[in-house]
């Protein structure tokens, strides 16, 4: 049976279209994009009352080369798979700033960040700072003391005590970002409110089930949304799960400061732009799958206002100006997911932003068509293939002994040429035949 599309794409957001602009440069132009709500929302809601879209430059935007990833994977695996995580960071950084200046220089802001830490976290700073110069990253960690935080953020005395300030981050306008890529596709390359509820293989195609009743069958369909990842997918059942991250912002006159965050169990971030400062964090996860209405929204919402206040004594009493939700999913071991769960399968998935939003999103769906055996990929880029590829050890259930996820060996001459996951290694040729 002859399918109705090439590759279908499930889901419109930032990963889905950015799927689907390296296909199409790869040469398949047979490429279709579903997406539930609006292209670009990207599991962006805003809550009630909100004058929006109020944030169209601030929502998941920070491009970091790091964050409370490194530790955790240092930690649960070694040290290796941590460098491995901010590699594909900053190989996502670099290639999503790159495609925004080519679509308009405008949609970037070179503002850098600042990973703050309280009293007890100086260690950690310098260890985030040893691995950085390490992976030629430039940060300073000496000019950022105590007083230079609270002077840039008006933060509470005491709260901060050093900063390590990574020069080369920027803000991308995600927004129009992603109308950009869209508009590149084009309109008949995607329709919007087209809820996927079910996607079934048949033989030599993929078929996609839509909430309206009709379906659409693919030779090969593309997941890239948090949709199926809570009791609809048998594949990402247990190794993701999807979390509201809440954000407010308030009328805040002031300089332009550097994106910021810091260690804490809710992973808080702030950045000071256009007049207003934008708070985030206050994780919650999504429940059953509910993906339009995150529970307790106005409690989680004042926890993050309380928040504010404690930090930024300034906002005490004061009413923020907006508040929004959206949702990020975070897999089993902090690393994104890129491929497919067996050799034999029409199903690919590039999912997994784990909170680091755009910039893993952005590496995966750039290695996605060389995954596919569209593109021949280069030794590194065969190696990233293979460590983030959804048959990893440290994906399935955790054992006695956590098993090391693979390795990916910093000079490309150490790759090794096989790896458990070896139906990665070649290339599948059964994509531009079917």
């Amino acid at each position: 049976m002859q399918p109705d599309v090439q590759i279908l794409i499930v889901g419109g957001g930032l990963s889905g279209l950015s799927a689907a602009l390296h296909l199409v440069r790869a040469g398949v132009d047979d490429v279709f994009v579903l997406e539930a709500e609006h292209i670009g929302l990207g599991g962006n809601t805003y809550l009630s009352g909100t004058p929006g879209p109020v944030f169209p430059d601030y929502t998941k935007m920070v491009l970091t080369p790091d964050d409370r990833g490194y530790t955790y994977l240092s930690r649960r695996f070694n040290r290796q798979v941590a460098l491995n995580l901010m590699r594909v960071k900053r190989r996502g950084v670099d290639l999503q700033l790159q495609l925004a200046r080519e679509f308009d220089p405008r949609l970037v802001r070179q503002y850098g960040t600042l990973i703050v830490g309280e009293p007890d976290d100086e260690r950690r700073l310098r260890e985030e700072h040893r691995v950085m110069r390490d992976l030629g990253i430039d940060a300073d960690i000496e000019r950022y003391d105590a007083g230079r935080i609270a002077a840039l953020y008006g933060t509470a005395p005491g709260k901060y005590v050093q900063g390590l300030f990574v020069t080369g981050d920027a803000i991308v306008d995600s927004t129009r970002y992603v109308q950009a890529i869209a508009r590149s596709l084009g309109e008949t390359r995607y329709r919007e409110q087209s809820r996927v509820v079910a996607l079934r293989e048949e033989g030599e195609l993929v078929r996609a089930e839509l909430a309206g009743g009709e379906s659409v069958s693919a030779a090969h369909v593309v997941i890239a949304t948090n949709g199926f990842i809570i009791d609809r997918d048998a594949n990402l059942s247990g190794r993701m799960r999807s979390y509201w991250t809440f954000l407010v912002a308030f009328d805040d006159p002031g300089e332009n400061t550097p994106n910021a965050y810091y260690f804490d169990p809710h992973a808080h971030y702030w950045a000071r732009q256009d007049g207003k400062l934008i708070v985030g964090g206050g994780d919650t996860p999504v429940v059953d799958d509910n993906f339009h209405a995150p529970p307790n929204a106005a409690r989680s919402a004042e926890r993050l206002v309380r928040w504010c206040a404690e930090t930024f004594p300034r906002l005490a009493g004061r009413r923020e100006l907006a508040l929004h939700y959206s949702v990020f999913g975070e897999t089993r071991d902090n690393l994104p997911i890129l491929g497919r769960f067996s050799p034999h399968s029409r199903l690919w998935y590039v999912v997994g932003d784990n909170g680091d939003g755009q910039s893993t999103l952005s590496c995966i769906a750039h290695l996605l068509p060389r995954a596919m055996g569209l593109v021949q990929p280069s030794a590194e880029e065969e190696a990233l293939i293979a460590f983030l590829s959804p048959g990893r050890e440290s994906l399935k259930e955790p054992t006695a002994k956590p098993a090391s996820a693979p390795e990916i060996a910093s000079d490309p001459a150490m790759i090794p040429s096989g790896s458990d996951d070896s139906e990665l290694q070649e290339a599948p040729e059964d994509v531009l035949t079917s």
